[in-house]
């Protein structure tokens, strides 16, 4: 009994932080598409962990048809996190028709359940969401690294960019879809605090990086997988003759790039981005992506911060008897994008 009410102390505290977290983005002014889609996530989360109140009535504690309409509401929770982790890694690509064949088969089985009811269909409900849950993961785990690649020759900085963090996430939320799947039957209380404290755990760290995320306005711009126009360029690149590629692509990169980056000092400019640099070079900013990654064995985030680190030791070089406040200003300040 006394286990039982910590479980629903629990929730409550759970409810009440996932209120807040709505609350906040409520209140957001000019929020971006993805804090809309992660406010709107939150509250049906909110509201889903308010129903599990139901389990302090006697009569859900022995009715089974009851226990699986709760729970089939919580599956459906998979294709909410479905549909944020995607907006993250492919952000615009969930519209419409997409966004109604996300939910669309969970919804008929939702219905099902509670209207036809029968154990079979709810065993395929669970089943449904497993599959489909892992399906999700392994193609946001994929999408996180290729985003990776993409930020790395693009810019010469990564905080509010990386989505590094939502791979940990993604396996997070993987081992809890299938902790819960297995011990769906045998619900305890507390299984119950486990699940609330780790949801809670989780959804802080998702609201922390999501709520500052910075969505790169170019990948929104090209549809699918948002990679479409860099890899098309790229696979038009691969398809010259080698002896063709240098003139096609590389021209007077040699020279005019390091020539540029040293006169111009531009690697100071601690929100450098590969298309700020190929303006100053009057080329494209796949093509100087393409050189760096096949001419210098290279990433445009690795090239431009080991002149920062140069920089930075010919700093220390010249200034060994500074004072700290000064070496600070000129070194860390420097090395910041590179930390």
């Amino acid at each position: 009994m006394i286990v039982e009410n910590i479980s629903f102390l629990t929730l409550g505290i759970t409810i009440s932080f996932f209120a807040s977290l709505t609350f906040s983005l409520i209140k957001k002014r000019n929020r971006s598409r993805l804090q809309s889609i992660l406010m709107f996530v939150l509250g049906i989360w909110t509201v889903f962990m308010a129903k599990d109140a139901l389990y302090i009535l006697p009569v859900v504690k022995t009715n089974l048809y009851i226990q699986h309409v709760i729970l089939s509401f919580d599956l459906l929770c998979v294709q909410l996190c479905a549909f944020l982790l995607l907006e993250i890694t492919m952000p615009g690509y969930i519209r419409g028709a997409k966004l109604a064949t996300l939910f669309t088969p969970s919804i008929i089985f939702l219905l099902t359940v509670i209207f036809l009811y029968s154990e079979r269909v709810f065993e395929l409900f669970t089943l449904y969401s497993l599959i489909f849950g892992c399906c999700i993961g392994i193609r946001v785990i994929y999408s996180a690294f290729k985003y990776k690649r993409f930020i790395k020759n693009n810019f010469s900085y990564t905080e509010d960019l990386s989505v590094e963090w939502l791979i940990n996430v993604t396996l997070a939320l993987a081992i809890c879809l299938l902790t819960s799947v297995l011990n769906m039957n045998e619900l305890t209380p507390i299984s119950d605090i486990i699940y609330y404290i780790v949801s809670s755990l989780i959804w802080g760290f998702v609201y922390h990086y999501s709520s500052n995320h910075i969505t790169i306005a170019s990948v929104c711009k090209y549809g699918m997988f948002n990679y479409d126009l860099e890899l098309k360029l790229s696979d038009d690149i691969q398809q010259c003759p080698e002896s063709q590629k240098s003139r096609f692509v590389y021209r007077d990169l040699d020279s005019r790039l390091i020539k540029t980056i040293k006169d111009e000092r531009l690697y100071l400019d601690p929100k450098l981005s590969v298309e700020k640099v190929a303006q100053k070079l009057s080329t494209n900013r796949t093509y100087l992506s393409q050189y760096l990654n096949s001419k210098l064995n290279t990433t445009f985030y690795e090239f431009i911060n080991k002149y920062r680190v140069e920089a930075a030791s010919n700093l220390l070089l010249e200034n060994r008897k500074a004072t700290l406040e000064l070496f600070y200003k000129k070194t860390v300040l420097l090395l910041y994008p590179v930390l």
